[in-house]
């Protein structure tokens, strides 16, 4: 297949090896300042160039700050359906997600 982005050129080997992961979850376990962030970003885009819907992406974080940088990076390495992304933190996910079961149920 061919990408717009050229990973291989891009990133290092351990790097390249996540962002081409296919099948199933792919742990990263690296050291601050390592390239985790680059990383997920770069997998992120090749996802999106494979297919997937930007929209079914759920993008993890512990600020705002992150989450709004990782979707500014993916975009402009890539292109605006990385703006559809679902970036957030983990509380602010957890908080939506505890408002939308709430309006389900009434709790």
């Amino acid at each position: 297949m061919g990408y717009r982005i050229d990973y291989k050129q891009d990133l290092n080997e351990e790097q390249y090896r996540a962002a081409m992961h296919q099948k199933g979850p792919c742990l990263v376990i690296a050291g601050a300042g390592t390239g985790k962030t680059t990383t997920l970003v770069y997998r992120v885009a090749r996802l999106i160039e494979d297919g997937v819907k930007p929209e079914s992406i759920l993008f993890l974080t512990f600020t705002r700050k992150a989450a709004i940088n990782m979707t500014v990076r993916c975009s402009n390495m890539l292109d605006e359906r990385c703006r559809l992304i679902n970036a957030n933190t983990f509380h602010g996910f957890c908080l939506s997600e505890l408002k939308h079961l709430q309006g389900l149920y009434g709790i």
